[in-house]
């Protein structure tokens, strides 16, 4: 088998893993948050903070970067996730307040009152505005507040798919970055579960 046959054929794996359905999947608390998947800067004192885009030392981390952004949503009660890879609009702007509401309304009914829990990021303002009852920690003081306010569980998926993207594949790129984190959270909400007779159900349905 040649390495285009082995790739194509993981690719086509990984999309039956998307056929997933999400409409059920959350319902009550959720937790909402994003992060930022792409090479790591290379450590180069040749390098300083002005350096231009891609060259290492000067690369930004966070907001900001010039990573691909992900969204993720985490139902605290059963666990299970949804994340979508959160490209650019039209005028180049990454993770506005609409792309926000729109992966976020995929998965959570706004007639509920569901409770949304994020970080302080602006980017979540609309979300009282939405019915959505917005609970809000500061990480620049607490991980956690006194009311089990928190984002815990979604920061830990980020660190799993990471942790996947570089020890695994080391590199991919952003026109199929959304099938491998198809792959992560079919693993995550399927890990207690038969992965394989999952797949080849989806890969019927799809």
């Amino acid at each position: 088998m040649t390495y285009k046959t082995a790739w194509r054929m993981l690719q086509q794996i990984r999309l039956a893993m998307a056929n997933s359905e999400h409409k059920e999947f959350f319902d009550t608390i959720v937790e909402i948050d994003e992060t930022y998947v792409g090479g790591k800067p290379r450590k180069d004192n040749e390098h300083d903070d002005n350096a231009p885009k891609g060259t290492g030392t000067g690369a930004k981390r966070g907001r900001g970067t010039d990573k691909t952004p992900v969204v993720g949503v985490i139902d605290r009660n059963n666990k299970k996730i949804y994340a979508k890879v959160a490209l650019p609009n039209t005028k180049g702007q990454k993770l506005t307040a609409k792309q926000l509401m729109d992966i976020l309304k995929v998965v959570s009914k706004q007639e509920n009152n569901n409770v949304v829990m994020s970080d302080e990021f602006r980017g979540y303002d609309p979300l009282t505005k939405n019915n959505f009852v917005h609970l809000r920690v500061d990480h620049q003081h607490a991980f956690s507040d006194n009311n089990g306010t928190h984002t815990n569980n979604i920061e830990a998926f980020w660190a799993t798919l990471k942790r996947g993207v570089y020890g695994i594949y080391h590199h991919i790129s952003v026109e199929y970055m959304q099938n491998y984190v198809d792959e992560f959270c079919f693993r995550y909400n399927n890990r207690n579960e038969n992965m394989f007779d999952l797949v080849l159900k989806q890969s019927v349905l799809g």
